[in-house]
């Protein structure tokens, strides 16, 4: 439940930002799952959203590790095999989401983790 209420909020704030929706939640086999496919101009964005309760004592970015960037990396390549695409832009991003109030998160988007992108940060206001 929490999970998708973070996805919620990070999808939300893409869309505000100019991204188009394609899916949610692709599960590929037992490799795992891709949480927000999305598209910015030609570029496909796939995405990866973290989400932690007020009540948590740790930190959304903690999980994501190496190992989570090598799988999620495995994921798109499968994604678009799946698609039948040989050819492809895409870049993986990381959203996280705390909820420090359930009206108002925090949220961080780290574009372009693998080429070291820029992040932002959000706040129900923006």
């Amino acid at each position: 439940m929490l999970g998708f209420w973070g996805e919620n909020w990070a999808l939300y704030t893409l869309l505000k930002k100019g991204f188009t929706f394609i899916e949610r939640n692709v599960r590929l086999q037992h490799f795992g799952e891709i949480d927000l496919v999305m598209k910015k101009g030609e570029q496909f964005v796939l995405v990866e959203v973290k989400t932690c309760g007020p009540n948590d004592h740790w930190e959304p970015e903690e999980w994501i590790t190496e190992q989570k960037i090598k799988k999620m990396l495995r994921l798109s390549e499968l994604y678009f095999y799946k698609l039948g695409y040989m050819e492809y832009h895409v870049r993986l991003d990381v959203m996280t989401v705390q909820a420090k109030s359930w009206r108002n998160p925090v949220i961080k988007h780290y574009a372009d983790i693998i080429y070291g992108g820029e992040s932002e940060l959000y706040t129900h206001a923006d």
